[in-house]
């Protein structure tokens, strides 16, 4: 599974969001839970933790293990000092860059990822007269490091479809869409045009 981390020098732990852990799928979830503990945030404010699991971190092909935190918090995951220290990082801020024992990697600035996705139907749709319906759809570039979005309202052919605003978690690359159908007729549409 890819994750896109925060780099966070101030963070003396590495933490994983709660919904990306539990996104992974449970047999390949690791085996052991440790403890939780309570988490200090920078503004003062304690939250609580589900536990700590060690995890394999690849990058660059390259494989280590290392324990994080599984917590609510407000990126995908964070890699914090305890992992940048014990791994003697080097951290290029001028230069976007990230040295890990003897490679580097190409670091993006959260502000110069997209943040604007279109989404497609996974299905085709069969809309009913003046119904609405749930579907599921595909997020159109990568969404993985983010947690939350919204979804704004747009209304299509002359106000005849509705898509409905919603806060969602477009991390996993796909999400629930609600549309109506404001007509007297049923409407159709094939994947990928909603």
């Amino acid at each position: 599974m890819s994750v896109n981390c925060l780099i966070d020098t101030g963070s003396t732990l590495s933490v994983i969001h709660i919904r990306k852990f539990l996104s992974i799928p449970k047999s390949q979830r690791p085996d052991k839970i440790y403890e939780g503990i309570q988490l200090k945030l920078a503004n003062g404010e304690i939250i609580k933790t589900m536990g700590q699991a060690d995890f394999d971190i690849k990058i660059n092909g390259k494989i280590w293990k290392q324990r994080f935190v599984i917590a609510e918090i407000d990126a995908p995951a964070i890699i914090g000092y305890n992992f940048l220290y014990s791994k003697n990082c080097k951290l290029d801020i001028r230069h976007s860059k990230l040295t890990i024992e003897d490679f580097e990697i190409e670091c993006q600035k959260e502000s110069q990822m997209s943040s604007i996705f279109k989404i497609a139907s996974e299905q085709n749709v069969i809309l009913p007269p003046n119904s609405e319906t749930i579907i599921m759809s595909k997020v159109l570039g990568d969404s993985s490091h983010l947690m939350d979005a919204m979804i704004e309202p747009v209304m299509k052919q002359d106000n005849e479809i509705l898509v409905a605003r919603a806060l969602v978690d477009p991390s996993s690359g796909r999400i629930p869409l609600r549309i109506a159908n404001l007509t007297s007729f049923e409407k159709s549409y094939t994947k990928a045009h909603v």
